[in-house]
């Protein structure tokens, strides 16, 4: 907790003075090669490693605010071969996951030709994972081989604020770099059933829906387009 919270008063000092020093020098120029934009659409690079897609659409809604919703996806399939010789089956896993997160930013520089430069942002995030499970397992007190099939269900829900720097290069190619954070709400329930071949369910086993709520840092790197 001590490391995050340093770590978050060091990165926004970064910005603060990196801002100041900058500002002076770029908010007259009208430089041809810098045009006002209205929209910009943006990927989140970091998120693709763990089989995420999050693609965001942002709107300037006054000459220093904006609004943004961006919507995140996933999906991850994998199966293995389990037993030996004429006892072996296959037991597959799969996760599948979407979200949403709505977003408001103010750019304090003055005529710096926003969306760019540095910003404050308040979000909130609402994302659903279902990860579920597919193979043959000892029923439980019984030596019977039989259909199984896990489901956990998760729900993320977090609310919080960021603190970053959009580069604008060419007009149009954007680089969008954040760190913050929120408090993340987080419930797991899980459903597991033990089948008979036919389709009978011999016991299901099921975990008390106990909400978890934590303090949670976020990092984002996006590229996008500016139009």
């Amino acid at each position: 907790m001590k490391k995050l919270t340093s770590f978050i008063v060091l990165f926004i000092s970064t910005l603060c003075v990196f801002a100041q020093n900058n500002s002076n020098q770029y908010k007259s120029n009208k430089s041809s090669e810098i045009k006002d934009v209205k929209n910009i659409i943006k990927l989140n690079i970091g998120e693709i490693f763990s089989n995420t897609m999050s693609i965001h659409y942002e709107r300037m809604v006054t000459d220093n605010i904006s609004v943004s919703l961006g919507v995140i996806g996933k999906y991850n399939s994998a199966s293995t071969s389990m037993g030996y010789g004429s006892s072996a089956y296959s037991q597959s896993e799969t996760t599948s996951g979407l979200g949403f997160m709505p977003e408001v930013r103010f750019y304090p520089i003055p005529d710096y030709h926003a969306p760019r430069g540095m910003y404050v942002s308040a979000f909130y995030n609402y994302y659903n994972e279902t990860y579920e499970k597919l193979g043959k397992e000892y029923a439980p007190s019984s030596s019977v081989l039989v259909d199984s099939k896990g489901t956990v269900s998760s729900t993320f829900s977090s609310k919080g604020l960021t603190l970053g720097w959009l580069f604008r290069i060419k007009s149009s190619f954007v680089i969008d770099l954040a760190f913050g954070g929120g408090f993340q709400t987080i419930e797991s329930p899980f459903t597991y059933d033990y089948k008979t071949n036919s389709g009978i369910v011999l016991q299901t086993n099921k975990s008390p829906n106990s909400p978890e709520t934590k303090l949670n840092g976020l990092f984002r790197f996006s590229l996008g387009y500016a139009f």
